[in-house]
């Protein structure tokens, strides 16, 4: 022992002390205090209200040592979000069945989306006050069975008796369904997802799949609610904007990029749209159009760039030139008239408009700040990222600068980019992305931007 004292006053080390058990192992009726943490002076400088904690053992013979540093983090009511860690309780399924059940409208007129939100909005509140009154904060719940475990283990020293240890193991079992708890919400946080996670709620996915018809009828309910013509109720078209971060290095609002997150009730209406517009859209948009079409890749206008990139100093009139167009903020920006006229174009039914001008206009937004939704606002132009439809429906209205650059080069064909196949194509799409091949003399530029301009006004 007093070499290892020597070690520590040689190295600078300091053994602050602790709180809690004074003895970090034990084995039978044996106690000792074999760990301890040590600082330099540099952590202590910085740390200066730093404190070691022993905390209670579980299934191993060593206390964990926990570091404080005593930080003052600001607290905030976060919104509403499921626990995986609630189907651990015994309860909570007989509290969804019963309170699911439960009428909420004194007569069976009311049904759809309406309904379903009605539901889902008292299930919440019920979750709620079950949560803070039945399952209660998980941590404070560890950290009272740690405190009892830690008063046996006193107990247990002073009069190691076969009951005594008894009681002990018994609170060390249900601190170790606890922590099984704490584990699984710092993997639903961490967004981590384990197989074994499946084998632990075997039954609760079991009781889903016996409910399987139940559940297939109120979602078919829903979404045959909105094909009737119904507006989709503010509680399922509220969507949060999450700000994802497009590189390591951030240093401005520009290096982020807001994603809507949509309900899912949302995106099974929307996803039905879409899957009826996909199969169209091969046939509908122009073929220099690469981005989100079923059957083209984008590797393909790629080639053919690069192919292009070679012809470029070929002699004619002029010269050849090759135009990037970058369309910043494009699916914020766009026009919803805009839209819905080029919709028309293509040959869409009002109908199939209103559908989707439903699910276009109807958003309200809220900001996800630090965990916290703020705010409620509505748009009134672009489409939502993150929204299913949003591709297919950008992709349509964007055809119209497609079509709009090759009836322009077509019509004077002056404006072709010489090859030596001499083939002639216009432009290439990336989605929002142009390349257009054109020539390079200044009145054929000048023709080319006036032609963007005028396209700009009608668009955006």
């Amino acid at each position: 022992m007093d070499d290892f004292n020597d070690m520590i006053m040689n190295c600078n080390l300091i053994d602050i002390g602790f709180a809690g058990n004074k003895f970090t192992w034990n084995r039978g009726h044996l106690w000792q205090r074999l760990d301890r943490v040590l600082f330099n002076n540099a952590w202590i400088n910085v740390f200066n209200s730093t404190k070691v904690v022993h905390l209670s053992r579980t299934l191993s013979d060593h206390s964990p040592l926990l570091i404080n540093v005593n930080f003052n983090l600001v607290g905030f009511n976060s919104r509403f979000r499921f626990q995986n860690m609630w189907l651990s309780h015994d309860s909570f399924i007989n509290v969804v069945q019963n309170n699911w059940s439960a009428p909420i409208f004194p007569d069976d007129s009311i049904t759809g989306m309406t309904m379903l939100g009605a539901k889902l909005k008292w299930l919440k509140m019920v979750l709620n006050w079950w949560n803070k009154n039945v399952f209660k904060n998980i941590f404070s719940n560890i950290k009272e069975m740690e405190e009892k475990i830690s008063a046996l283990e006193d107990y247990c020293q002073n009069d190691p008796t076969v009951s005594n240890f008894t009681v002990l193991s018994e609170a060390k079992l249900a601190l170790s369904k606890l922590q099984g708890q704490e584990e699984t919400y710092w993997k639903q946080k961490a967004a981590i997802k384990h197989l074994v996670e499946g084998d632990n709620n075997t039954s609760y996915f079991h009781a889903l799949v016996n409910k399987k018809r139940a559940i297939n009828g109120i979602v078919y309910a829903v979404i045959l609610d909105f094909f009737k013509g119904n507006p989709i109720p503010k509680f399922f078209s509220s969507t949060s904007i999450a700000l994802i971060p497009k590189s390591n290095n951030v240093n401005s609002w520009n290096d982020f990029r807001p994603i809507s997150l949509c309900t899912v009730f949302y995106k099974l209406i929307s996803k039905v749209l879409v899957n009826r517009l996909s199969v169209l859209l091969p046939k509908l948009v122009s073929p220099n159009q690469m981005g989100f079409i079923k059957g083209r890749t984008i590797v393909d206008n790629i080639l053919i760039a690069q192919e292009f990139c070679q012809d470029l100093d070929i002699k004619t009139r002029g010269g050849n030139m090759i135009l990037k167009l970058d369309i910043a903020k494009a699916y914020d920006n766009i026009n919803w008239s805009f839209i819905y006229n080029m919709l028309r174009f293509f040959g869409f039914d009002d109908r199939f408009i209103s559908l989707s001008s439903s699910c276009i206009e109807s958003p309200f937004f809220s900001i996800i700040l630090n965990g916290k939704c703020h705010g409620s606002f509505k748009s009134s132009h672009g489409l939502r990222q993150g929204d299913p439809i949003s591709p297919a429906i950008f992709i349509l209205a964007v055809d119209y600068l497609s079509r709009g650059i090759a009836d322009l080069l077509c019509k004077s064909p002056s404006l072709y980019f010489r090859t030596l196949g001499g083939i002639n194509i216009s432009h290439l799409c990336f989605t929002d992305d142009f390349i257009i091949f054109m020539n390079a003399s200044k009145n054929k530029v000048s023709k080319v931007l006036s032609f963007l301009i005028i396209l700009k006004l009608l668009v955006a």
